[in-house]
């Protein structure tokens, strides 16, 4: 168990890593938080949750950064205009299980966009609001 927990942060480390760097490129300022994974002020304050997902975890993934995004925005409406959020999951091997998620969680008003980094930038991250050329 504490080899999965352990191999789940390192693929969350690539995958916010690899994001910064791509948004680095654009001279897109990020902010730093302890809690939140992504926050950046980019015409409004827009905020990710990056989640590594398993064909086993997947959803409990999913369940879980529903509650934090939903209180993340509790605690940051009144403070900044927000003008994205959504949850970034890294992509599985099951379309139909992916795509279930992908569907509850915009049924719930959260979007969900999936990382896959056998793609290049940016479509490694399809529908992100930051793939500006």
């Amino acid at each position: 168990m504490l080899a999965k927990t352990e191999n789940a942060e390192v693929i969350h480390q690539e995958m916010l890593r690899d994001i910064c760097k791509y948004l680095g490129t654009r001279f897109i300022e990020l902010f730093e938080s302890t809690s939140i994974d992504l926050m950046i002020d980019w015409n409004g304050m827009r905020i990710y949750e990056i989640k590594s997902a398993t064909l086993e975890n997947i959803i409990a993934q999913c369940a879980k950064c529903s509650f934090q995004l939903a209180y993340y925005l509790e605690a940051l409406t009144e403070k900044f205009r927000i003008a994205d959020f959504a949850l970034i999951v890294h992509k599985i091997d099951n379309d139909s299980i992916q795509e279930f998620c992908i569907q509850t969680l915009t049924r719930l008003g959260i979007k969900c966009l999936v990382y896959d980094p056998l793609h290049e930038w940016p479509n490694r991250l399809p529908g992100f609001c930051l793939n500006v050329q």
